[in-house]
């Protein structure tokens, strides 16, 4: 079991030692609270409402000299379906890469299913799980408000391993986006690279414009030039292409253009063909940094940058912790919570005319 933060909530704490519990780290009873105070780094009032919680729900019980008793019969079996999008002879795939956490769940006591949904289609969310399920995580995200209502409607335990901008109350855990971004233009400058423009489109409303104000702060604190191609507006929704291409667009006119863009999110042959069509002098002379395809090919040009773009089984195993804190406390406020998206690169060539 890892440390916890400092800053951890009493239900990440509480989610957590039940895990332990289920996993038999901790047999017939918890050790004493000053030593799970040290190992979770945590007060003794988190601690405390920690361990009140897991009382609540039966799964401790405090015994005088005994101390904290574990009631395993406490420990109910719960169904989760774990919805996830896959396209036809790529089941495999996916299973290599959520099979250990299937395998887990399933030694933890809780009974998993995978289920296919397409998030192409209006019907990605197969609605028979609403009634079949203790809880539902979403390995991707949901695109349509009315699945997304039908979710919140059942009053079903949902977590979504991504973002549900349309609804809210829906728990979520993603990736820290910007903090990666930040890396990254960090990491471009130490590398002689200046002149950086950055494409990210968020589907949130009003996700572009915190997207817009924090590249601003970025470049302010790394000391980097401010470019017009910076002060473009996107539109929120699922509008990526056409954000895109108005992006490309304005580069086009630049007379100074960027010498790298950060085309974050990733760059697919369905992608690539659209600005081509679009944007007939793509990309422009500049370096395109962008993430990897798991599942698509994608054009790379020997000038390209290339990054590892990790699969969702990170964010898989946190919104299972989110859902277990739901487990114990269904009253929460919804929890949306951001994890480190590691950066690797593939492929880092230097800046023109300059050596790394």
């Amino acid at each position: 079991m890892g440390k916890a933060s400092g800053k951890a909530e009493f239900r990440t704490i509480a989610a957590q030692l039940e895990m332990g519990i289920r996993r038999n780290f901790y047999t017939d009873r918890l050790p004493n609270i000053q030593s799970l105070m040290e190992h979770f780094d945590v007060s003794k009032q988190t601690m405390t409402r920690a361990l009140a919680l897991l009382q609540k729900n039966g799964i401790l019980q405090f015994k005088g000299r005994s101390g904290m008793v574990i009631d395993r019969a406490q420990l109910k079996m719960k169904k989760i379906a774990l919805v996830a999008a896959w396209t036809d002879g790529r089941k495999n795939d996916l299973l290599s890469v959520i099979g250990p956490f299937l395998k887990d769940l399933d030694t933890m006591g809780f009974q998993a299913e995978l289920i296919r949904g397409d998030n192409q289609q209006h019907n990605f969310f197969p609605e028979h799980v609403l009634k079949g399920f203790d809880g539902v995580i979403l390995r991707s995200r949901v695109r349509h408000e009315s699945a997304l209502k039908k979710l919140s409607a059942a009053k079903l335990p949902c977590v979504s391993a991504d973002s549900n901008p349309w609804v809210p109350e829906i728990d979520s855990a993603e990736y820290d986006a910007l903090s990666a971004i930040n890396q990254i233009a960090s990491d471009l400058k130490s590398r002689g690279f200046r002149r950086i423009a950055l494409l990210y489109s968020s589907s949130a409303p009003g996700g572009n414009d915190q997207i817009f104000t924090a590249w601003r702060k970025i470049k302010k604190s790394l000391e980097l030039p401010r470019l017009s191609c910076d002060r473009v507006h996107f539109t929120d929704g699922w509008e990526w292409e056409k954000n895109a291409i108005l992006l490309f667009k304005h580069i086009q006119n630049m007379k100074e253009r960027p010498e790298i863009l950060i085309h974050y999110g990733g760059k697919f042959d369905q992608r690539i063909k659209s600005y081509l069509q679009n944007t007939p002098e793509y990309p422009f002379g500049m370096k395109v940094l962008y993430q990897e395809s798991l599942w698509e090919n994608c054009f790379i040009s020997p000038e390209d940058i290339l990054i590892r773009s990790y699969d969702r089984s990170a964010l898989i195993t946190e919104a299972f912790s989110i859902l277990l804190e739901r487990f114990l406390d269904p009253q929460a406020p919804p929890i949306h919570r951001k994890i480190p998206f590691p950066v690797e690169y593939l492929q880092f060539p230097s800046c023109p005319d300059k050596t790394s």
